[in-house]
């Protein structure tokens, strides 16, 4: 599934990112795969599950784990869990209880009480498109803080986001979105495990074309989803939100492809209504997750 070259609107503080389409550029689908592997181990899936009622459970949306200083935790979109009905209260007993998923449909649950939640931006029900939108759910140390890390990996924000923009944000660089698409999921629960489609998250690519130099303190980026050239991309990226956006360094040897490096970028928020047959996905980047969200909690 490919991301395709667009026209971006005139929105204020947005770092314009113009991606086109990779489907002519001749990566093997060797390549593609180790892309998805190496990024499904910073990848989650989030589910949430009331009580005993298997109708109650649901996807509401996706996370990249994250270690900032000495903590570990999921990094993904304000909204995912303070917009959905009832909203989730973490720190707090209730009858919530949240299912993350990681690669090969591993799954940890944990109830409302035994997470902690720092809101590094608040979504705005009113302007739910402009950002910003962050939050950061806290693992505490432990023994699920210990599956997860034999299971998965986290990324850590260390990084001087202003190398990471020299490093990654220049024309030619492949890009990829990654989530759980809301669409075709097919869940269950046996045994207080969940069960679902196994490779139901996916990958959506493409390559930076351009990119204007912007400085601010918040900083987005969005991407195209043209249904007219990729008829074969979801109908909705709903679930998406939360997820992050990758830059991927590939290295070409002759007729030999393989992976450079990667590096965490940003998080989805926020899909528009398709017009004329192309949606667009926004996101925070750079600055934003790896800088600008910390400032609001100086104790991360």
């Amino acid at each position: 599934m490919f991301l395709q070259r667009h026209a971006l609107p005139d929105v204020e503080r947005l770092l314009e990112i113009t991606l086109m389409s990779i489907d002519l550029i001749e990566i093997p689908r060797s390549v593609d795969k180790e892309i998805s592997a190496a990024i499904l181990l910073y990848s989650v899936g989030i589910f949430r599950h009331i009580g005993a009622d298997g109708n109650t459970f649901r996807l509401l949306g996706s996370g990249t784990l994250v270690q900032r200083g000495s903590r570990y935790g999921i990094l993904t979109a304000d909204h995912c869990i303070h917009r959905c009905n009832p909203p989730v209260r973490l720190g707090v007993p209730s009858n919530q209880r949240l299912y993350f998923v990681l690669r090969g449909s591993r799954t940890i649950s944990a109830s409302t009480d035994e997470l902690f939640e720092h809101r590094l931006a608040p979504a705005d029900p009113k302007r739910p498109s402009r950002g910003p939108d962050l939050t950061f759910i806290e693992i505490p140390p432990g023994e699920r803080l210990s599956r997860f890390r034999a299971f998965s990996n986290f990324c850590p924000l260390d990084r001087d986001p202003e190398i990471l923009l020299q490093e990654f944000a220049v024309p030619g660089r492949c890009f990829v979105c990654f989530g759980v698409p809301e669409v075709d999921q097919n869940i269950t629960i046996r045994n207080d495990h969940l069960v679902f489609n196994e490779g139901k998250f996916q990958a959506f690519m493409g390559i930076l074309k351009d990119i204007p130099r912007h400085r601010s303190k918040w900083d987005y980026t969005q991407i195209a989803a043209d249904y007219v050239s990729s008829p074969t991309l979801p109908v909705s990226f709903a679930g998406v939100s939360g997820g992050g956006f990758w830059g991927i360094k590939i290295r070409r040897r002759g007729e030999v492809y393989d992976i450079e490096d990667y590096q965490f970028m940003g998080v989805a928020f926020y899909q528009t209504p398709v017009r004329k047959g192309r949606r667009y996905v926004r996101g925070h980047f750079v600055r934003s997750v790896y800088s600008t969200a910390w400032r609001m909690l100086p104790e991360v």
